[in-house]
């Protein structure tokens, strides 16, 4: 019910170009114990979500744009088990929490 993604992103001034980079994290199966981590679902609408808060925070940062509070609702879901952080690779790396700031 949870998936993570994480983006970076720079804008060189000197040649007026940039990226924006971005990792989507898994998580392992719990049945299989495979060290392969699988990535999460992601619906149409939550990828439009996500893709508005990046550029709206590029915006911000690098052109003064007003920044609009950040859009963190989520779809409705019932997911059957408890957030198991022993398989959730973005736990592993130290970036699945619940309040998401932009630094």
């Amino acid at each position: 019910m949870k998936g993570r993604v994480v983006f970076w992103f720079h804008l060189n001034v000197a040649t007026n170009s940039g990226y924006v980079l971005f990792k989507l994290y898994g998580q392992q199966c719990n049945r299989c114990k495979s060290e392969k981590f699988e990535h999460a679902m992601w619906y149409p609408e939550e990828v439009i979500k996500v893709v508005g808060n990046v550029y709206n925070r590029v915006g911000q940062v690098y052109y003064g744009f007003y920044r609009p509070p950040l859009r963190i609702d989520r779809r409705p879901g019932k997911p059957r088990n408890q957030h198991n952080a022993e398989l959730c690779q973005a736990c592993k790396d130290g970036l699945c929490r619940e309040e998401w700031t932009f630094s």
